[in-house]
């Protein structure tokens, strides 16, 4: 599987941002082949907010790093691409990383590579977060080979 998606949902612009050829239109096919390759998974996958603006509790983000790793031997991916920095924080302090999480943007776990965009729902931007999915899916490469 080659790539994994956490944290976002819905139409996205993902599928034209994973194509190899970006400048190309992104067909019904290439956007369904893109799709059949993305696992996804809900850091917290439970009704967080009532409301508009309110946020998931730091009990909801813990619970969902620790169901991560499950995920992960459960799908085998390839890589993991993060979406949005509050998930990113999280999900590496559930974890263990002792670290500063805002410091960095890419992280190993069990040897599978994990890189932080932006949430896609904040805009995205093809020539910001392009470079970003082609260094993921390069190392996703390098390990398969």
């Amino acid at each position: 599987m080659p790539l994994s998606s956490i944290g976002t949902g819905g139409p996205s612009p993902m599928p034209k941002a994973l194509v190899s050829n970006h400048e190309s239109e992104l067909t019904e096919k290439i956007a369904g082949d893109v799709w059949a390759s993305i696992a996804f998974f809900n850091l917290v996958p439970v009704v967080a907010a009532h409301g508009p603006r309110e946020r998931p509790t730091r009990e909801m983000f813990r619970e969902g790093a620790k169901v991560f790793l499950g995920f992960l031997h459960d799908r085998t991916p390839e890589a993991v691409l993060v979406c949005g920095s509050d998930t990113w924080y999280w999900l590496l302090v559930g974890l263990g990383y002792e670290g500063k999480p805002w410091q960095i943007s890419t992280y190993r776990v069990e040897g599978v590579p994990m890189m932080r965009i932006a949430h896609p729902s904040a805009g995205f931007s093809y020539l910001l977060w392009r470079p970003v999915l082609d260094e993921l899916l390069n190392q996703a490469r390098a390990l398969r080979n």
